[in-house]
């Protein structure tokens, strides 16, 4: 890959990665949810994903694809675990309650006084 193309590629994923999207709502929630401190775990997850991602990019997901197709399917089968255990979480915390559905439920008491 030439310098250009590389410099091309890395403004423009900096330039995605900064836009608010997901990973910004979510360290947002989190941060308003759970405190500083848990937050930066959340923000090294996201920056350890993009990390992989942009690792996966450059070495090329095609060449490993071809090259040993068992790699491909122990990728998938990691991403398909780590998606199912985000989702078992996500749906425990939501049954737990969070600091922000209290902070409304307290917010609807005054308003009701």
């Amino acid at each position: 890959m030439s310098w250009h193309l590389f410099a091309v590629f890395f403004a423009s994923t900096f330039f995605i990665s900064a836009t608010p999207g997901p990973n910004m709502l979510l360290a947002f929630q989190y941060g308003m949810n759970y405190g500083v401190k848990r937050t930066i775990w959340t923000l090294a997850g996201l920056s350890l994903g993009l990390f992989i991602l942009l690792l996966s990019t450059l070495l090329g997901l095609d060449v490993i694809s071809r090259q040993s197709p068992w790699l491909l399917t122990v990728i998938k089968a990691v991403g398909a675990a780590y998606l199912i255990y985000l989702g078992i979480s996500s749906w425990r915390d939501a049954s737990e309650g969070s600091l922000m559905s209290d902070a409304c439920e307290i917010g609807e008491e005054v308003v009701a006084d």
